[in-house]
């Protein structure tokens, strides 16, 4: 076999003698591929040997890699660019968080603090003159202070105005004026008195205010109290007090706190002070009736008034029927209830209604009423075929079957819609009719023998329709059904009667002799099903019948 050689060998041929042949693969440099190496920066090329051809490749020399550059600019350091095969290259990139700050606390008047570097990493400021931001000379000052001028020399703002303390302005205080009759002398407070904005230059006034000297109050009689009375001291002023006597209702004879529940308190005064409770019958009240089936039990208090007891029964009384615990019952078709089983913290049974909700029908759905019953059911108003929707009495041929119609119908006791589809029903063909013969009809869904060659040659016997489903009240049969038929010519003749001196006729029909009886099970719309009898053709035969009257 001639062996697969590598790049730069050839196969060459070794004849030992007419009937052997050696082939061996042998080396061949001009045959060598020739491969252009570029190297990056740190790689020299290398030639490594190879079977026939030698080979070139990139060694990394590492110690001949430029030097990283040194980063001496302030907020500057250094950054890796990008990784090479060999080498990865350096530079200086600007890091303004290394940078330091450079501290201007606050420029004096009229200087803008401005960066004196612009465009290095890090940046510098220095504060420059801008006599535009000089505060800009007063005219007048308001009342209580004088204008002065102050020239400072060296500054940006070498003239500055400012408002200084008028002394002269300076409020007089005339102090408290106290009524020493009403037991109040005048005091220095730590206040200070101000009637308006005063200028800081001007002395502080402590506020002056009246205050209560007890000493200098007039004298007092003491009064004499009674047994239910006690003695205070009312003042006169805001300082000055007298003795009264006050009404002391806790020394008075208050009689009851409470009375029984059918009784009431009643007040009456006794003298100038105090009131004298006492219990009072109250209104004799006609007693509340029980409620339906509850027992009464009446009582005669002191009064001469009767207090009645209902004591619930236990059952559930509703609508004047009694119902025994834990009972459920059907109060009407959309009431439902129910007798707890146990009374409630009253003691009574009562019975638990809940109305019965009835849903929404959803688009495309009509609410129909069922007798007796408190919910109705939603049916559809529209019939739904191939993702169309047809409304009722509306027909139409499913895609690509034109031989077929559907209709959309409603049953006229459910009032549920539904689809009937009916298929051309083509009779059989005879298989002994002529290939000329043959005909199609108008809508070309069937096919048929030529009736020039029916009554030629055929004969009354039974003929099997092609399958369709049986319909029946809206209901369609679950599968589809073979129904036979009598078809075929039969003899009719007219013969000659000397005595009437006419053609008398005699007709015969191909007409069923003998019938078989099948069944079939039919779905309706609400998904009811039933069952139906039909029957079938088994034989046929021709049979006389009366002709037509003559035309």
């Amino acid at each position: 076999p001639t062996p697969v050689c590598g790049a730069g060998e050839e196969v060459e041929s070794i004849v030992h003698d007419e009937c052997c042949v050696e082939f061996k693969c042998a080396c061949n440099a001009d045959l060598c591929p020739i491969v252009q190496v570029t190297c990056e920066e740190g790689e020299e090329i290398m030639t490594v040997p190879g079977k026939c051809c030698e080979s070139k490749v990139c060694d990394c020399r590492p110690e001949t890699c430029p030097e990283p550059p040194t980063c001496e600019e302030e907020g500057f350091d250094l950054a890796l660019v990008s990784c090479g095969r060999c080498c990865s290259t350096y530079e200086c990139r600007c890091t303004r968080s290394t940078c330091p700050v450079d501290v201007i606390l606050s420029c004096d008047l009229g200087e803008v603090k401005t960066v004196k570097n612009p465009g290095e990493c890090c940046t510098k400021y220095e504060c420059v003159c801008d006599k535009s931001t000089c505060p800009i000379a007063i005219k007048s000052c308001p009342q209580g202070y004088k204008l002065k001028t102050t020239t400072l020399e060296g500054k940006c703002c070498s003239e500055v105005t400012e408002c200084v303390c008028d002394e002269s302005a300076c409020p007089t205080y005339k102090g408290a004026t106290c009524d020493a009759s009403a037991g109040y002398k005048a005091v220095t407070t730590g206040s200070v008195w101000t009637t308006y904005v005063v200028p800081d230059c001007c002395p502080i006034i402590y506020e002056e205010v009246c205050v209560c000297d007890k000493s200098l109050c007039p004298a007092v009689e003491t009064p004499q109290c009674e047994s239910y009375q006690v003695m205070i001291q009312e003042p006169t002023s805001a300082c000055c007090t007298e003795y009264k006597c006050i009404c002391d209702i806790t020394r008075c004879n208050v009689g009851v706190t409470s009375c029984p529940c059918n009784k009431h308190v009643e007040i009456t005064r006794e003298n100038e002070c105090c009131e004298l409770a006492t219990c009072i019958c109250n209104t004799c009240v006609e007693p509340t009736p029980c409620k339906e089936g509850w027992t009464a039990a009446d009582l005669t208090d002191d009064c001469g008034c009767i207090t009645r007891t209902c004591s619930p029964p236990q059952k559930c009384v509703y609508s004047g029927e009694d119902h025994a615990p834990g009972i459920t019952w059907q109060e009407d078709i959309c009431l439902e209830c129910t007798c707890p089983a146990y009374p409630n913290a009253l003691g009574e049974y009562v019975a638990e209604c809940t109305n019965i909700q009835c849903g929404k029908c959803s688009a495309g759905y009509t609410y129909v009423p069922i007798p007796g019953a408190c919910c109705g059911d939603c049916v559809p108003i529209t019939c739904h075929y191939e993702g169309t929707q047809h409304s009722v009495g509306q027909t139409w041929s499913p895609s690509g079957d034109q031989c077929t119609t559907c209709m959309c119908d409603m049953n006229s006791i459910t009032g549920e819609v539904y689809t009937t589809c009916t298929a051309v029903a083509c009779a059989p063909m005879d298989p002994s009719c002529p290939a000329d013969k043959i005909r199609t009809t108008g809508d070309g869904c069937c096919t048929y023998c030529d009736p020039t060659y029916v009554v030629e040659t055929g004969g009354c016997a039974p003929k099997q329709n092609a399958p369709e489903f049986l319909t029946m009240d809206g209901c369609t049969s679950d599968e589809q059904v073979c129904i036979s038929t009598c078809e075929g010519a039969c003899v009719s003749k007219s013969t000659y009667s000397l005595e009437s001196n006419n053609f008398t006729r005699l007709c015969s029909c191909c007409s069923t002799t003998e019938t078989e009886e099948r069944t079939a099970t039919l779905t309706c719309p609400d998904g009811s099903k039933k069952t139906v009898t039909y029957k079938v053709a088994t034989k046929c035969g021709c049979q006389a019948s009366k002709c037509e009257a003559m035309p």
